[in-house]
């Protein structure tokens, strides 16, 4: 698995509830159809229906506790866990194991302690609109790997996952050479580490580096563009 095209997103939790029928049940939903996100860091994104169709039905796909894979609760493969996509988004269906940690879990969520949910994903097909401000992505066909209940929703609008958002279009958008792409490849790993170890002068330089590298081949498109969305080291 390619850890790095793994994205998460969350939803707010009114689409997770517990429910007394014939054992406790999760039920909800992991992600709702056709309306803008917030702004991910340089474009904001929606999901188009059947974007999820093929993967629950071909995949292998957890209900994990926090996205963490040692806090199982469930799986669709073993039947205890159902999704299926109606006119609202991903309806998800989950039968927590007899546990203490997965019953504890419950209570804090009829609480409303954990009140959000999260999908982990990676975008097979999509579409981007670069006239948009910020730039709009849509969705319309991901592999899915997990839905979680929450504690804290990730935004992936960090420096370090804004970074790999501009490096995945960078990727798909952009004709490169082969030399080029390399460079700027490395350019952005760097920029990442640097961001995450929160240092700023040196995640600055990095980014330079970042354009200077990009100026350099004839053969980028729309590098004025791109040049424009590399603003990540003023705003460290």
């Amino acid at each position: 698995m390619d850890n790095d095209r793994i994205e998460r997103r969350f939803i707010p939790a009114t689409e997770l509830r517990a429910e007394d029928d014939d054992g406790k049940k999760l039920k909800g939903y992991a992600a709702v159809f056709e309306q803008w996100s917030e702004d991910l860091g340089w474009f904001r994104e929606q999901i188009a229906r059947g974007a999820f169709a093929e993967s629950i039905k071909a995949d292998d796909i957890r209900a994990l506790w926090n996205h963490d894979p040692n806090w199982v609760l469930g799986r669709n493969r073993a039947g205890t866990l159902t999704l299926a996509e109606d006119e609202r988004g991903l309806r998800i269906e989950n039968q927590p194991p007899e546990t203490q940690w997965a019953r504890d879990l419950v209570i804090s969520i009829e609480r409303g302690d954990v009140n959000q949910m999260s999908f982990a994903f990676a975008a097979l097909e999509e579409k981007w609109n670069f006239e948009a401000d910020p730039w709009e992505r849509t969705l319309l066909k991901v592999r899915l790997f997990d839905v979680s209940p929450v504690t804290f929703p990730a935004y992936p609008q960090t420096d370090v996952q804004a970074a790999r958002s501009a490096e995945a279009i960078l990727r798909s958008q952009v004709a490169m050479s082969g030399a080029v792409l390399e460079q700027v490849t490395a350019a952005w790993q760097e920029l990442r580490d640097l961001s995450a170890a929160r240092k700023g002068a040196e995640a600055r330089a990095a980014a330079t580096a970042i354009r200077e590298l990009a100026a350099r081949s004839a053969s980028l498109a729309g590098i004025d563009m791109l040049r424009r969305r590399l603003d990540l080291a003023e705003r460290q």
